[in-house]
């Protein structure tokens, strides 16, 4: 069992593993971020993921990998941001391109507030084909009448003068 409490300030932790049972981030007094990467995974069930609390945001950023968040297990996470941060270059020369790479986030059983504040930057400078970024946005509860899922396409960091994504949604 690992146990991370934050401080009074701002706090930032990053996660590179699934959360396990008995794990448990509690952030501080500031505004926290979760900054998960790849292998990071916080999953649902009764051996699933602990809790991680006073956590207000959640980063997601692949490179080239998959990653499911559990949302039931950030209850205080106000906004999302994901990225594919892929970034396989080829060993020489040094000024060769990167190699396209696919990341898909799975953010399940989202809150319809946190399913209405998610935000996607660009991608690296070539991944950012229609397969290549992939969001799946669960909510929790689905009304049946009008569940809203909200995506904002931020700027990132690449010389592409195009973005695509994919956006699955559903309960």
């Amino acid at each position: 069992d690992v146990s991370v409490i934050g401080g009074k300030g701002n706090d930032t932790f990053i996660l590179a593993d699934t959360l396990e049972t008995g794990d448990s981030i509690t952030g501080g007094d500031g505004t926290d971020t979760l900054i998960i990467v790849n292998g990071g995974n916080i999953t649902a069930g009764a051996t699933g993921s602990s809790i991680v609390t006073k956590v207000e945001a959640v980063q997601v950023l692949l490179n080239n990998a998959t990653s499911s968040v559990d949302f039931s297990k950030l209850p205080d996470v106000t906004g999302v941001l994901v990225r594919n941060v892929s970034n396989t270059f080829v060993a020489a020369p040094a000024d060769s391109a990167p190699v396209a790479g696919t990341s898909t986030f799975n953010l399940n059983r989202l809150t319809a507030a946190q399913a209405t504040n998610i935000t996607i930057q660009h991608s690296d400078t070539g991944s950012n084909a229609i397969t290549q970024n992939i969001v799946n946005a669960r909510l929790a509860v689905d009304t049946g009448t009008s569940d809203t899922v909200a995506l904002t396409i931020a700027e990132g960091l690449n010389t592409d003068p195009r973005f695509n994504v994919t956006l699955t949604t559903g309960a």
